[in-house]
């Protein structure tokens, strides 16, 4: 008898424990259908900033890219200071962009079509 009693003894708390949690896991499970929609358009908003996020590294490696080789462009071509200012400022125009402070860009093209006309009569 005392070993029977002693295994009730130990059961009982164990099936409480077990009610408790399928009590608990019923919950959840309610909880997540009533949030289904809510959870699927976080869900939904979380790949839509991630994407954005892979676009924006993108173009900042492609910024990153352009400002070595108008640098390099800079530094190694003798041009009059009015063409240099040219090249600088387009050079601006990208840094600021890579920063994320973007310009208008017509800014950048009116800043490569001088660059352009201006190295053409060089």
């Amino acid at each position: 008898r005392r070993d029977a009693a002693s295994v009730t003894d130990g059961v009982l708390p164990l099936v409480g424990t077990l009610n408790t949690l399928d009590a608990e896991l019923r919950s959840m499970e309610e909880w997540l259908r009533a949030n289904a929609e809510s959870v699927q358009q976080m869900k939904l908003d979380m790949s839509a900033i991630e994407e954005h996020n892979n676009q924006l590294e993108i173009r900042s490696s492609n910024y990153q890219k352009i400002d070595r080789v108008l640098t390099r462009l800079i530094d190694g071509v003798s041009l009059p200071p009015d063409q240099h200012q040219l090249l600088q400022r387009t050079r601006n125009v990208i840094d600021d962009a890579r920063h994320g402070h973007f310009r208008p860009l017509h800014d950048l093209g009116e800043a490569m079509i001088a660059l352009r006309l201006a190295l053409e009569r060089a």
